[in-house]
């Protein structure tokens, strides 16, 4: 159950950032930062649900 807040957590901000970098902060310095750490969080995200799905977690 937990780990599925965590993931829950990890997703609404990987998608918080994604919408800053391509959102208000388009065109400036730190979006291309912003847009790595979102598709980051998503793939650790991803990895989760997989481990917990394969029974790893």
């Amino acid at each position: 159950m937990i780990l599925w807040a965590l993931v829950t957590l990890i997703l609404f901000s990987a998608l918080l950032l994604g919408l800053a970098a391509f959102g208000p902060l388009r065109g400036t310095p730190s979006a291309r930062p912003l847009s790595w750490m979102a598709m980051l969080q998503a793939v650790l995200a991803a990895v989760l649900v997989g481990a917990r799905l394969t029974g790893m977690a």
